[in-house]
């Protein structure tokens, strides 16, 4: 939002406030990383084939189903590319 950063959230432009930092946390600040996923989920799957699940059932066939997440084994089969695998996440 222009000059957003100079105003107050009010009663009046909260709902407002509450719409933007929600598209920003979701959409906006993971714009890249949700594009490089979907490129390389399409790579391997064809698109039509991903209109047969729901998102849910996606989920388990990318994660097997499991809950739990093994952080070793994601930087082990991870590849960084302009990153360091010592940086910090900005959040």
């Amino acid at each position: 939002m222009p000059y957003g950063d100079s105003m107050s959230v009010t009663g009046e432009n909260r709902q407002i406030y509450i719409a933007k930092y929600a598209n920003y946390m979701l959409n906006l600040r993971t714009r890249e990383q949700t594009r490089a996923f979907v490129e390389g989920l399409r790579s391997v799957l064809p698109e039509k084939s991903l209109d047969l699940f729901f998102p849910d059932e996606i989920q388990k066939l990318i994660s097997g189903g499991h809950n739990e997440i093994s952080i070793e084994d994601l930087m082990h089969h991870s590849h960084f590319n302009g990153y360091n695998v010592d940086e910090k996440a900005l959040l």
